[in-house]
């Protein structure tokens, strides 16, 4: 009776180890436009309807939707390699939704974008308070609307605003998009940021 219930044990601790908890739990989205949202907490709308998505359900942005949190977050996959992390009170707007053409217009709230794999041939950017933000490498960005701002903690974006050549921001500077586009550098603590 032992050696059976050992055998189990053996088992299911080999198992355990083929099999990580979290690969059991999470799901890799795969899809033709960026936009999907993976992951919802608390109070967030899409088009001015609550969303509540069941196990294997992951509803899309579509061109001109804007998606809002209220006093929840939201996780969206933009393309296969970066995400956006939109915080509470935010909403963003879905520009452009194709994989080779991204581009969100960045409203309100908070905002953190992890581009861990930038493809050579995928356009990513943001409109922000009257500039476009570019994605030009990996890395880790933020966006806040109080005060506007675009913090780049770790990779490069250029930034143009109407009319301006674009300027390149790289990690541990920050822009102002109010007045003279000013670019100034930050002590980024990734530790202290709630979004990361």
């Amino acid at each position: 009776m032992l050696s059976i219930t050992s055998a189990r044990f053996s088992t299911i601790l080999a198992l355990s180890f083929a099999f990580p908890a979290g690969s059991l739990l999470a799901q890799q989205v795969i899809s033709a436009r960026s936009g999907v949202v993976q992951y919802v907490e608390g109070d967030v709308t899409l088009a001015n309807e609550i969303l509540n998505p069941k196990a294997g359900e992951f509803p899309s942005l579509k061109k001109n939707e804007v998606l809002r949190t209220e006093q929840g977050r939201a996780e969206i996959l933009l393309t296969p390699g970066v995400f956006l992390r939109a915080g509470e009170n935010s909403s963003i707007r879905m520009v452009a939704n194709s994989l080779t053409d991204t581009q969100v217009e960045f409203l309100d709230g908070s905002a953190l974008v992890e581009c861990d794999d930038l493809l050579k041939d995928n356009s990513i950017a943001f409109l922000h308070n009257g500039i476009k933000v570019s994605l030009q490498k990996n890395g880790l960005y933020r966006f806040d609307s109080n005060p506007a701002r675009v913090s780049v903690y770790n990779g490069q974006a250029g930034i143009q605003a109407a009319g301006r050549n674009t300027i390149t921001v790289r990690g541990g500077y920050q822009a102002q998009p109010e007045g003279d586009l000013a670019v100034t550098g930050f002590d980024g603590k990734l530790a202290e940021d709630a979004l990361y």
